[in-house]
């Protein structure tokens, strides 16, 4: 699906996960060199309309990122930052771990992973685009999710 589309699409499902988070859990969608700046726009506009549905959307979008090549966790992680810089600020911890279920889900390693979103995180802060968290932030968003797996 195009851009455009997807995002009107998104809109038309009043941003619940449907069609276009479906065209973006398939890997081709991750073959463009525009799929990160696709999904930031998408990430944006669920932010600004229905927050709540953002971790469910990062957990399809990582579905299909995840496609074992060598950049898979650099792409996930960096799916996720962008997630998190567009999200509401108490929605990491939530949008890290609707990260992870999705690389556990695709087996890409656990170590790989976490690498990837300290890097990918890391230099979210270092930069400057989230206000508010540090590196150390980061770490415990990370230790959380590794001590406390979901229970639902």
């Amino acid at each position: 699906m195009a851009p455009d589309l997807l995002l009107v699409q998104a809109e038309a499902d009043l941003w619940q996960p449907g069609a276009a988070a479906t065209a973006l859990a398939r890997p081709a969608a991750w073959q463009s060199p525009d799929a990160l700046d696709t999904w930031a726009t998408i990430a944006a506009a669920i932010t600004a309309n229905a927050p709540e549905q953002l971790a469910p959307w990062v957990y399809l979008v990582s579905l299909g990122a995840a496609v074992h090549d060598s950049g898979t966790a650099t792409r996930m992680g960096q799916i996720l930052t962008v997630a998190v810089i567009e999200g509401e600020a108490d929605s990491a911890l939530e949008l890290i771990g609707a990260s992870a279920e999705a690389a556990m889900v695709r087996g890409i390693p656990a170590a790989s992973w976490m690498a990837a979103v300290r890097s990918e995180l890391g230099g979210a802060v270092v930069a400057g685009h989230l206000v508010g968290v540090t590196v150390d932030d980061v770490e415990r968003f990370l230790e959380r999710l590794v001590q406390e797996p979901d229970r639902s």
